[in-house]
């Protein structure tokens, strides 16, 4: 079985540790991930069972690896084990695979082009490629988001009826505080202002808090301000069956339509006070919605994709 391993800032939503865990019970690969901002020795494995070895395990991990995956980040940035790890990627041995899950900034964009077109190594977005990047063979695909478990499953129908009947509830999260969020906080102030004249409109805000509570919660809104582009948080709510609000500019409606086959089924930031006013108390959730991201974000995508990159590696690995 080949062997694959992952390096990534952190491990969102669990999606990587999902992704892996189906790469190895489908006997595709031997996944394994590593996040290198989650543990105070900065780079312990995530799913290996022993992590006091010194990196013993974690080095012969990456010394017999087929494939290396690094997630917003370049091999030459991860000074593991005296540059073992970055000459690893290097030595036409090992299949390499850099992704980009946050849109990078033009002077990054151009860094990593630069690399991955020296080297060779694949590269993929979870954000419609820039234009740096399409130039440089990124492969656009929805990020791996396991919409099919709990809790991003739609709320079970008739719920709401057993609830507050005539509550309707817009909600926004962000990991990090409002004020790094400015369009995100337009939105909530806007939503708020409907929200002081509309009976039974309330706006809920969660921040800095665990993924599991605000998939949870989100679940029971009945609109959710996703932010600028279609990331981990418009796909989840859309998955719940929850309308959401995303602002998308011309190229990347485009890609999502090329991605699910139809257009993404958001809301306009234009349209927010009307969406608000129009909102139904005891509406089920739009399966719809999540119908489109089973397209978009069909896991399927990334397993015939994993298995592509894993044919590309120059070498089979010694037994």
């Amino acid at each position: 079985m080949p062997r694959l391993v992952v390096f990534a800032d952190r491990d969102r939503a669990g999606s990587w540790t999902t992704l892996a865990h189906a790469l190895r019970t489908l006997g595709l690969a031997d996944a394994r991930v590593v996040t290198l901002a989650d543990d105070p020795a900065l780079a312990w494995p995530h799913d290996i069972a022993e992590v006091f070895d010194g990196g013993q395990e974690l080095g012969h991990l990456v010394r017999t690896a087929d494939l290396l995956v690094f997630v917003d980040v370049l091999p030459d940035e991860l000074g593991l084990f005296d540059g073992m790890l970055a000459a690893r990627a290097r030595d036409g041995r090992t299949g390499v695979l850099v992704q980009c899950d946050h849109a990078p900034t033009p002077l990054r964009a151009h860094a990593i082009a630069r690399a991955v077109g020296r080297e060779g190594w694949s590269l993929a977005t979870t954000r419609p490629p820039c234009t740096t990047l399409a130039a440089a063979g990124a492969r656009f695909l929805a990020p791996f988001v396991p919409w099919w478990r709990a809790p991003l499953l739609p709320l079970a129908a008739g719920t709401r009826l057993r609830l507050r009947r005539n509550e309707r509830i817009v909600y926004a999260s962000s990991t990090t505080p409002l004020r790094e969020q400015p369009l995100l906080e337009g939105w909530i102030d806007r939503a708020e202002q409907v929200a002081a004249v509309a009976p039974g409109v309330r706006v809920e805000i969660m921040t800095a808090r665990g993924h599991a509570a605000v998939a949870q919660r989100r679940r029971r809104a009945h609109l959710v301000l996703a932010g600028a582009g279609i990331g981990r948080t418009a796909l989840e709510a859309m998955a719940q069956g929850v309308p959401t609000v995303a602002q998308l500019d011309d190229d990347e409606r485009a890609a999502w339509t090329k991605l699910a086959g139809t257009p993404p089924p958001v809301v306009a930031p234009d349209a927010l006070e009307q969406a608000i006013t129009e909102l139904v108390p005891t509406a089920e959730p739009n399966l719809a919605l999540r119908r489109w991201v089973g397209r978009a974000a069909d896991p399927h995508q990334w397993l015939r994709a994993c298995e592509a990159w894993l044919a590309r590696r120059p070498h089979a690995r010694a037994a």
